[in-house]
């Protein structure tokens, strides 16, 4: 980022003139009403996922008032609070939040309409204030439960709650402004500072704006009788300087959050906010006002984007009002100049912080179809790149995927220049990657077509092992076994024996499918020499016990039990010093004992890992897995498995639902109703199928094989499926070409 004139932050943040003495406002009545809303005919346009990011966009770029435009507002908003409302029930309050936040922030001053909320707008509302309020958050708990009210209709019976609660809170504010003028002022000033950038209303502007001037006047008042000295008080001299160093550009704040530049003009042309408004802000504020020139907003948005990262709050702009501002300040920037990169770039990050990622890449489109520079387009790409990888660690594929086809016509472009530049990451890399969140997501049908066109570009170990997989999955073995031999002879196998091995084991896995024994045979031997090889090669523990790791699943498909066992015991101890390494030794040897049926491996195994070494998210399939393994024993369950599950955090994740269905506080159907997404799904049924398989009910099988053929190819349960409905004893693979260490 190279926002303008770095200097002004210096001048804006030290410099202030001298003030003199005013008279404090007297402050306005603490008792929130409920807000206005303008009543009038308004249609609001359907606005589904697939068109989110074209109509967000269309807003950006267009910041004109016109029926339509405001039709269009009312149908993003809409949408924007639905996807909060999923992240919420999703376990995901942060991101839900980032959402509602962003509404919000499409929405300006004199904007609001009742149409604006749909049917989801109270829920996300209700979630956004007990954050808030958990948070002791005053002014966004009275902007959320403000909009609440106007959410709902007037005789819901909410509404006798919720005005109870904004009683509650004006009585917790005016119980807790028992300091100094000053200090009350500052509080109040925040506050309600907090709440017009959430409230878009003409009438929580102009609170706002007052209780601002009230803090600046007694600020003032503050300086001119206070006496230097060890006894002048601390707080009042902290609340007294931020209120004359800062006060000028709060004030400007609130109305650059809605993108006025006159207004904040205004709101500073009087004497007393002269004599505190530092002149280059001022001057900037004018060239904001008389220039169609975006410079003057960049340099704006400059300042405030530092003031929100700064931590040092003595002397800075409250965080609310600096977000807010710096969001304001950057959209009217970008709408002098959609084709300026460096203000796209900025916006384009800022974006999925607000729940709209999949907007990003149209903002970064023209600048980068603009501009000559091959760096911009890198930048570009890596950017969407990371968009989608910080969606997919939220385990938000269906967002990560609305990223990507926002993308497409970025990928277009660089596909257009492609040998006349280099791009890195590749169009080919962001489309494989894709391709891996749709296997990860159990969407293989998504994710075939796009592995195809990634590995056609640019052919890869990976990107070819992954389009085998999906293949084997859609039934068509032939073109399985002609994705593994493009496969292990990719440009980067060599860097991958591991990866070779998979490849192979695929192939394996294709090869029995069809009851093709000499090929089967083939494959795994391949398996063996690869890993064998790469375990002579191995030159950390990490890698060592990854090797260990695919002996132990050779070992399994050789049906030896004693090369399984000395695999798992060296590959524990080579995983001692890294967490990820024991989480990985911690599934394949839980994993593999359910296959086994013997609980003792993976009794030690939780027995080392029990006390915090993993995460929630392995820790309860190990145990789970242990536990079906000791049911199948026909042995009481250890206390290992009951100390392992209920040390498992209690909240609406799915590990939580999975061991409250594994210590019986929720049934079959209740572990359903609590999955999510398919995979998720997936996972259920299986441990339902299992529960029911070791009590003897032989039909659970048909529900595995089901699994074992199902979409969810990446899971460990369908794995364990697919073994314990195919595999004999004994194998029919004959003797490993080599003995098994």
């Amino acid at each position: 980022m190279n926002l303008r004139s770095p200097h002004i932050v210096l001048a804006l943040l030290l410099s202030a003139a001298a003030g003199a003495a005013a008279c404090a406002h007297p402050p306005r009545p603490n008792t929130p009403v409920r807000i206005p809303l303008i009543q009038a005919t308004l249609a609001p346009t359907d606005v589904p996922d697939a068109r989110f990011p074209t109509a967000a966009h269309e807003l950006l770029v267009d910041g004109q008032s016109s029926p339509q435009r405001l039709a269009l507002l009312a149908g993003v908003v809409r949408r924007q609070f639905s996807r909060a409302v999923q992240r919420f029930d999703g376990n995901e309050p942060v991101r839900g939040l980032q959402a509602v936040r962003g509404a919000l922030y499409l929405v300006r001053a004199g904007e609001l309409r009742s149409e604006m909320f749909g049917p989801d707008a109270a829920r996300a509302l209700d979630h956004a204030y007990s954050i808030a309020a958990q948070s002791g958050e005053e002014g966004p708990s009275l902007a959320f439960l403000h909009l609440r009210s106007a959410a709902l209709p007037p005789g819901h019976p909410d509404q006798t709650r919720i005005a109870a609660r904004l009683r509650a809170l004006a009585d917790w504010m005016r119980d807790t402004r028992r300091k100094s003028n000053v200090e009350n002022a500052s509080a109040d000033a925040v506050a309600f500072a907090d709440q017009s950038m959430l409230e878009p209303t003409t009438d929580s502007l102009e609170q706002a704006r007052s209780m601002a001037e009230r803090w600046i006047s007694a600020s003032l008042d503050f300086q001119s009788t206070a006496t230097p000295g060890p006894r002048a008080d601390h707080d009042q001299m902290l609340e007294a300087y931020r209120g004359t160093r800062t006060g000028a550009m709060s004030v400007a704040g609130l109305y650059l959050r809605h993108g006025d530049a006159e207004g904040a003009l205004r709101a500073l042309d009087t004497q007393t906010m002269r004599r505190i408004t530092p002149p280059t802000f001022f001057t900037v504020l004018q060239a904001a006002v008389s220039s169609p020139d975006p410079a003057p907003w960049q340099d704006l948005a400059s300042v405030y984007m530092k003031a929100a990262d700064n931590d040092e709050a003595e002397i800075t702009v409250p965080p609310g009002i600096a977000r807010g501002a710096a969001w304001g300040t950057l959209l009217e920037a970008y709408r002098r100049d959609p084709q300026s990169y460096d203000v796209a770039r900025t916006m384009a990050g800022v974006l999925p912080q607000l729940g709209m990622p999949d907007v990003s890449p149209l903002v970064l489109l023209a600048g980068v179809q603009a501009g000559k520079d091959p760096r911009t387009l890198t930048d570009a790409m890596r950017l969407v790149l990371t968009v989608m990888a910080q969606e997919d660690a939220a385990q938000d594929a269906p967002s990560a995927a609305r990223v990507y086809e926002a993308a497409q016509p970025l990928l277009a472009h660089a596909d257009s220049v492609r040998g006349s530049m280099l791009v890195e990451p590749s169009t080919a890399k962001i489309r494989a990657f894709m391709g891996s969140i749709y296997v990860r997501a159990a969407d293989p049908a998504a994710a075939k077509p796009v592995l195809e066109q990634a590995a056609a570009a640019e052919p890869s170990l990976q990107t070819f092992a992954m389009l085998a997989a999906v293949r084997f999955q859609a039934g068509d073995p032939q073109g399985a076994l002609d994705a593994v031999t493009r496969a292990v002879a990719a440009p980067d196998a060599r860097e991958s024996p591991l990866g070779v091995a998979d490849a192979w084991l695929i192939a394996f896995q294709v090869h029995r499918s069809r009851a093709d024994v000499e090929h089967a045979r083939e494959a795994l031997a391949a398996a063996l020499r690869v890993t064998l090889d790469a375990t002579t090669r191995a030159s950390t523990d990490t890698t060592r016990a990854s090797c260990e790791r695919m002996l132990a699943r050779l070992a399994w498909f050789y049906g030896d039990r004693d090369a399984w066992s000395r695999a798992i015991q060296r590959m524990t101890q080579y995983a001692a010093a890294d967490q990820r390494a024991q989480s990985m030794a911690l599934i394949e040897t839980a994993s593999a004992a359910l296959l086994w049926g013997d609980g003792r491996p993976a009794r030690e195994a939780l027995l080392r890992t029990a006390a915090g070494d993993v995460e929630d998210e392995d820790l309860v399939y190990a145990a789970l897995w242990l536990q079906l393994t000791e049911r199948k024993q026909g042995i009481r369950e250890s206390d290992i498995v009951r100390n392992a599950l209920t040390s498992i955090s209690t909240n609406e994740s799915w590990p939580s639902a999975l061991a409250a269905w594994g210590l019986g506080k929720i049934d079959d159907k209740g572990l359903l109703a609590r999955a999510r997404n398919v995979s998720q799904r997936t996972e259920a049924s299986f441990y339902a199928a299992m529960r029911r398989r070791s009590n003897g009910d032989t039909s659970a099988d048909a529900d595995l094989v089901r699994i074992a053929n199902g979409p969810a190819i990446e899971l460990v349960e369908t794995h364990l499926s697919r073994e314990l409905t195919t595999s004999s004893a004994p194998r029919p693979w004959g003797q490993p070409p080599v003995q098994l260490p």
